[in-house]
């Protein structure tokens, strides 16, 4: 344990910005009966040679009535800054109801969703979807999921250059996680949504996830995120985003 603590350290420290991620484990109907939460946090300060702020909380609370339907709802907001100028500022809010078809394995989804990105120019973007799930191959270490729905989305920028947008889009995803050990688990998610009336503007949001135990109800998470915009806003210079992020997560 002190060798992986040292060696999450120096992950920790390596990494020039920290955000918390709470979890991007697919949730499945009895797995948690009941209420359950968890909340992320991570920082990261820099003085001397630079000189670099960075913060992200993130919170999740889950209700599994253990028959027939899940609802969770999350929250994350994340703050950064370099040399004294603000260089990320962003929210998100995140509801999402599952109730089972014919079994836990085969499911519905509906989903609300809430996000604002200074620095991508999205002032705010609104969206509603609804979709079916299938668990694939279930097994007791590693599972995987498929999802399928539609989605409408909108958005008002910013940048005056760019019009409020109302779309309708595809929305597609892949979940697999996988214990390799107790209380260690890798998760990855990628979801595609292409706009229906034009499948060349679609986004891509992909993030890989390695949660270890560090305590009690304590855990580390690190996580790789890649998301890719088609068509972002005008004068956003970058259609990808890629990260690299560490955050200590409580379970309760």
């Amino acid at each position: 344990m002190k060798t992986f603590l040292r060696i999450a350290l120096f992950v920790t420290v390596a990494f020039s910005s920290l955000f918390g991620l709470v979890t991007i484990t697919p949730v499945e109907l009895g797995e948690k009966p009941g209420w359950s939460s968890k909340v992320g946090v991570s920082l990261s300060t820099k003085r001397g040679n630079s000189d670099v702020d960075a913060y992200k909380l993130s919170a999740r609370t889950n209700y599994d009535n253990n028959i027939s339907y899940v609802a969770w709802f999350q929250l994350s907001g994340e703050y950064g800054q370099a040399s004294g100028e603000k260089n990320v500022q962003k929210s998100f809010a995140h509801l999402r109801y599952i109730h089972n078809l014919t079994d836990k394995f085969h499911v519905y989804e509906t989903a609300l969703q809430s996000e604002e990105d200074e620095f991508r120019l999205i002032k705010s973007r609104r969206l509603a979807a609804v979709g079916y799930r299938q668990h694939l191959f279930p097994k007791e270490r590693l599972k995987t999921f498929v999802g399928l729905g539609v989605m409408y989305e909108y958005i008002k920028f910013t940048s005056s250059y760019d019009p409020t947008e109302y779309n309708v889009r595809a929305s597609c995803y892949l979940s697999m996680s996988y214990e390799f050990e107790k209380d260690k688990k890798l998760s990855f998610i990628s979801y595609f949504q292409p706009k229906l009336d034009d499948v060349e503007d679609f986004v891509t949001v992909n993030q890989l996830g390695l949660k270890i135990k560090i305590e009690g109800e304590l855990y580390l998470n690190f996580s790789l995120s890649y998301n890719y915009d088609a068509r972002p806003a005008i004068e956003v210079e970058s259609k990808y985003d890629f990260s690299q992020d560490t955050a200590f997560i409580y379970e309760f």
